[in-house]
């Protein structure tokens, strides 16, 4: 079995150089008896998916990228190569058996530079692997991770996982705690050592693993947990857990939407007020509240998103509900029973360690950094490869490392552990920031790569404008334009790529509105940028603005929430205050007045 790279960068001048490319895999028949493919009782056609690994050649770890069929193709997009240096190449052939596990059919390795100057292709030879019941070999799968919160400098990190293997295989792993790429402890072992659990010819081993911090603690620390097996196949599984009192440490405690707010208040229950026309504020009614009211049925809330006019919170097991607006699917009980007045549960979602909303869809991020979607899909915001419109999540494509999400009108994006971002759904305005813009024809189903910017913190995409906070304190935003909202000097039309955001450079976070975005600075301070016209800028006045202005009469803020023309702020006191269009209530001061300065919520 030969399968063949056909790369579509064209770079031979033999310099060193980083850009994006598009390595694409053909599955052939060719040669099948030379290569031996008699003893396995099926073809080519059985392979079910493809995983490609690669290296900088003396490099220590892989990378992995999952490859999508399209027709007779198999095409991954790999970010960073450096031209001119020979990399490792392996892949993997496999089919799902009944029970979900990946059989290996075929494996080959190969060493090339990523571009051969011949003919722009590279072959591996792929070699059948003996799939007689003592030898068949299948993927090292890790579920059910374990990690806390947060974590805190001389106290013990306790993680814990659960490692599938067959039976007859050896697998390697180890779990490292890196900050910058230094790796500042780390644990290793062999299932050979471990006892475990054997289930229908597969082990599975139960891992717990400690380390501590006691030096040059990170803001966010990086935890990596890497298995290989026999084959050599490399998986990697990474994630953050922020330093306890960090900004980073907080969960999203207050959100803003079209004509509401929540918050999420110290006893775990949620609150919100404003417009309720659709139960958007969970009160079993669908009456607008001046002040806020209590969500029913939640008292163990972590983290509150506002969509357009639906709600989620996450839970502290893990779990999700929803309420509000369902005509979508949007809620995600597998119905699309309109109005939901009280919260329900997601279905299926168990794991989940973040959620966001968007205009008629939601997605959440699981513990294995995968991410899963649901709800309105015209656009491909649930990047499941269509264009379906789904009651129950979905599993987004091709992303199996995620660290953070955020969701737009009718786009979704995510943070990679590598600190790049993907994103996908509507691209009209160029809110994908992949340097593509004109038509829906540039609107995607599947993840495309950020161009541009890399080493990116957080993105929050509300409305049809994205932003990033990147890990030197800068903002960078792409999108639409037309009030002055990516906040580069520029008002009018749209960038496809990333621009900076002027004079900021002390940035802790970025939440985006409908039409103007807001950040939090390292002194508690906050900024805001874009359309003005109801005041949600809370610089006193009416007028637009295309850099940020400082939000007046507010200090010690932990959390901004802007959205459609107003905004609120989460203070370190635990009061909230809001500024802007208050026609439906939506600043929570028992009034319909809009103000252009920040006024307290009445809790």
């Amino acid at each position: 079995m030969v399968l063949p790279f056909g790369c579509a960068i064209q770079d031979h001048d033999g310099k060193q150089t980083k850009s994006n490319s598009t390595f694409q895999m053909t599955l052939s028949n060719t040669n099948f008896q030379s290569y031996r493919l008699d003893r396995y009782a099926g073809n080519y056609g059985d392979v079910e998916g493809v995983t490609l690994s690669y290296k900088r050649t003396g490099a220590e770890n892989y990378d992995n990228a999952s490859m999508v069929r399209q027709e007779e193709l198999w095409i991954a997009e790999i970010t960073g190569i450096q031209f001119g240096a020979k990399y490792d190449f392996k892949a993997i052939a496999w089919k799902l058996e009944q029970n979900g596990n990946q059989l290996v059919l075929f494996s080959g390795e190969q060493t090339a530079l990523p571009v051969d100057h011949r003919n722009n292709s590279l072959t591996i030879m792929m070699i059948p692997v003996d799939l007689s019941p003592e030898n068949k070999i299948i993927l090292p799968a890790i579920s059910k991770v374990t990690k806390p919160s947060i974590y805190e400098i001389n106290e013990n990190i306790n993680i814990s996982y659960e490692l599938l293997v067959a039976s007859n295989d050896v697998v390697k792993f180890e779990l490292t705690a890196e900050d910058d790429n230094m790796i500042l402890d780390q644990m290793s072992g062999s299932t050979s050592d471990l006892n475990g659990a054997q289930i229908l010819g597969k082990t599975l081993y139960k891992i717990n693993s400690s380390i501590q911090i006691g030096y040059k603690a990170p803001t966010e620390l990086v935890i990596r947990i890497t298995v290989k097996n026999s084959l050599n196949y490399t998986y990697q599984l990474s994630f953050t857990i922020p330093l306890a009192n960090s900004d980073l440490s907080k969960p999203d405690q207050i959100s803003s939407s079209e004509h509401h707010s929540c918050a999420l208040r110290e006893n775990k229950t949620v609150k919100c007020w404003g417009r309720n026309q659709v139960g958007q504020l969970g009160d079993n009614t669908t009456k607008r509240r001046l002040l806020p009211v209590t969500v029913t049925g939640i008292s163990n809330a972590i983290a509150i998103s506002t969509g357009d006019r639906h709600n989620c919170a996450l839970l502290e097991d893990k779990s999700v509900k929803c309420w509000g607006r369902n005509l979508d699917g949007e809620i995600g009980d597998g119905t699309n029973e309109n109005p939901r007045k009280i919260p329900a549960d997601v279905y299926g979602v168990s794991n989940a360690v973040a959620v966001d909303t968007g205009n008629r869809h939601s997605c959440a991020l699981l513990d294995n950094q995968s991410i899963v979607c649901w709800g309105r899909n015209d656009n491909g915001q649930l990047g499941d490869g269509t264009t379906n419109s789904s009651y129950v999540p979905v599993v987004v494509s091709g992303i199996p490392n995620a660290i953070k999400i955020g969701l737009g009108s009718y786009h979704t994006c995510a943070v990679l552990d590598n600190k790049s971002v993907q994103c996908w759904g509507r691209n009209n305005y160029g809110q994908l920031g992949n340097g593509e813009a004109t038509s829906a024809q540039d609107n995607t189903s599947i993840p495309v790569t950020l161009v541009k910017t890399q080493d990116v913190k957080d993105v929050d995409a509300k409305g049809i404008s994205t932003c990033a906070v990147l890990n030197n304190k800068s903002i960078s935003c792409w999108g639409r334009n037309e009030y002055g909202q990516l906040g580069n000097g520029i008002t009018g039309g749209s960038n496809s790529v990333p621009v900076i955001v002027s004079g900021i450079s002390n940035a802790t976070e970025i939440t985006n509105g409908y039409r103007h975005a807001c950040a939090v600075l390292d002194n508690k301070s906050a900024q805001c940028w874009g359309r003005n016209n109801q005041g949600q800028l809370g610089d006193g006045t009416f007028v637009d603005r295309n850099i940020p202005v400082a939000v007046t009469g507010v200090k010690n803020v932990v959390e901004i929430a802007p959205g459609y023309r107003h905004t609120c702020a989460l203070l370190d006191n635990d009061t909230v205050q809001c500024w802007g269009q208050n026609n439906q209530g939506q600043l929570g001061d028992g009034t319909t007045n809009s103000r252009t300065t920040p006024a307290e919520v009445q809790f």
